[in-house]
């Protein structure tokens, strides 16, 4: 019982995490992080791992793929500058 993960972590998730490629309708691409995967998405090459300079979080490609396929250099800098992610 000293080993078990505690509840409201699994509810919370890994901020890791990348999309299972078979739960996903994009094409996958390898990346050259091993803790990262890169999906298609709109025609552009979406990185999912752990959010951060031009990677963007599960949670994020759940909410709003289309928006992180059309990211531009002023949402990078609010996610940068503010920790922001794509919520909806």
């Amino acid at each position: 019982a000293g080993n078990e993960i505690p509840v409201e972590w699994q509810r919370e998730g890994c901020d890791s995490h990348v999309l299972h490629p078979d739960m996903v309708p994009w094409q996958r691409k390898e990346a050259s992080d091993q803790w990262q995967t890169i999906y298609v998405i709109k025609g552009k090459d979406v990185v999912n791992g752990e959010p951060g300079d031009g990677v963007f979080g599960s949670k994020e490609l759940v909410a709003n793929s289309e928006v992180c396929a059309e990211a531009d250099a002023g949402m990078a800098e609010l996610r940068k500058a503010f920790g922001g992610r794509v919520t909806g």
